[in-house]
């Protein structure tokens, strides 16, 4: 069995970096409005503020809310802002 090293995660943190691979939120982080996230869903009942210019909202790190969506198959569930179901999102009211 291989082992995975330091080098091997510096490597792998470096390559998810330049390919922009999504991150978890931090203290404060504004998702843009385009992602089909949780975040931006009106489905989605959680703390969250639309940025300034409205193209994306902003997330406190370790939020969560409950999804509404009937179709989701998070439904009734609390979800992070990072989590989507694609297939159910609607835009949420106030953003571009």
């Amino acid at each position: 069995m291989p082992s995975f090293t330091r080098r091997d995660f510096g490597r792998l943190s470096f390559f998810a970096a330049v390919v922009g691979l999504p991150r978890p939120a931090t203290a404060a982080s504004i998702l843009p409005s385009t992602s089909r996230i949780c975040a931006t869903c009106a489905y989605w009942k959680g703390p969250r503020l639309p940025s300034m210019n409205r193209n994306g909202v902003i997330v406190a790190a370790g939020a969560k809310g409950r999804c509404t969506n009937p179709k989701s198959p998070f439904s009734g569930l609390m979800t992070t802002p990072e989590q989507g179901f694609p297939d159910g999102w609607r835009r949420a009211a106030g953003l571009v």
